[in-house]
């Protein structure tokens, strides 16, 4: 039987980004929570841009995301990641991008269907396969 989601907001900003959750469910709940005071506790500092619910090799539930990170220094630059958030796991992996189309290049493998899984070698190649 298939549970009910909901699009849930995860960042508070314009346009706002949400992914599809199963409010039901204690470990999503969990995460929901999580990634919004991620986002929320200091608007502007990570600033998601893309993400999307995917399975990885072992049907773990992730969330992966493309965001920005805007450090309240004088004269800094954004840095671009990748965000893996694994709900089952309960696990959050960072990897550092060199640009923003090298982020986004790299979101579209993981959601197109690559099939590693997430190792601390590897940390940005699990399998993808819509949830």
């Amino acid at each position: 039987m298939l549970s009910a989601q909901s699009s849930v907001a995860i960042s508070p900003h314009r346009p706002p980004i949400a992914a599809l959750f199963d409010l039901a469910d204690p470990a999503e709940r969990f995460m929901i929570e999580t990634m919004q005071r991620f986002h929320c506790e200091h608007p502007g500092l990570y600033v998601a841009h893309a993400m999307k619910r995917i399975r990885d090799a072992q049907r773990e539930r992730v969330v992966v995301e493309v965001a920005s990170f805007h450090p309240k220094r004088r004269n800094a630059r954004a840095e671009w990641m990748l965000i893996l958030w694994n709900i089952d796991d309960v696990s959050i992996w960072f990897r550092r991008q060199t640009t923003r189309q090298a982020a986004l290049a790299a979101y579209r493998v993981l959601v197109d269907g690559s099939r590693t899984r997430p190792t601390a070698d590897n940390p940005v190649n699990p399998s993808a396969e819509e949830c």
